[in-house]
């Protein structure tokens, strides 16, 4: 009923990098946070893969199953608008990026899904090839003015031989890559 697209992803990166900033804020510090979105960004070569985790209460208003139709078709609304991201992800124009793959999750909105009641998350993942990764000086997520109750974006990334983490809000909706 809802959309997901698999496609393959290179994830290894993104999984040390997830695992390490995890380790890094300790215990506790969990990526269900609402008001607060997740993004992780990795470039290897010319591959550019970004994930997004956002709390559903941040980007569809609840964080359980869709309890009747009006609410499944929001849900669905809010999937196809992440299955669409050059309407809201933007690479830095000179680097030429294309996208290739994409996966969309949002089945723990759906009836018989088995999330964690209250706290269902959109999950996905992009994967760009880019003509010219060292030109990928930024990243632009404009998220802040479709989704008001998302009040930040956490964004961490490695990039070359760099690392960092930056949080985006509505009034810096753009994560600086590279000096």
């Amino acid at each position: 009923m809802f959309p997901v697209l698999h496609r393959s992803l290179p994830v290894a990166a993104l999984a040390l990098l997830a695992v390490g900033l995890a380790q890094a804020h300790g215990p506790g510090h969990g990526p269900h946070v609402h008001g607060q979105a997740q993004a992780q960004l990795v470039l290897e070569s010319r591959t550019l893969t970004v994930t997004l985790q956002a709390p559903g209460a941040s980007v569809v208003g609840f964080e359980r199953r869709a309890r009747d139709p009006a609410e499944s078709r929001q849900v669905e609304q809010v999937a196809a608008h992440f299955e669409a991201p050059s309407a809201w992800l933007t690479p830095s124009a000179a680097a030429g990026c294309r996208l290739q793959d994409r996966t969309v999750d949002a089945g723990a909105f759906a009836s018989g899904s088995h999330a964690t009641p209250g706290h269902a998350d959109l999950a996905a993942s992009y994967r760009f090839v880019c003509a010219r990764p060292a030109r990928l000086t930024e990243l632009r997520l404009d998220l802040f003015q479709r989704f008001p109750a998302l009040e930040r974006v956490r964004v961490e990334y490695i990039v070359d031989d760099m690392q960092g983490e930056q949080v985006l809000s509505p009034r810096t909706p753009v994560a600086r890559l590279r000096p």
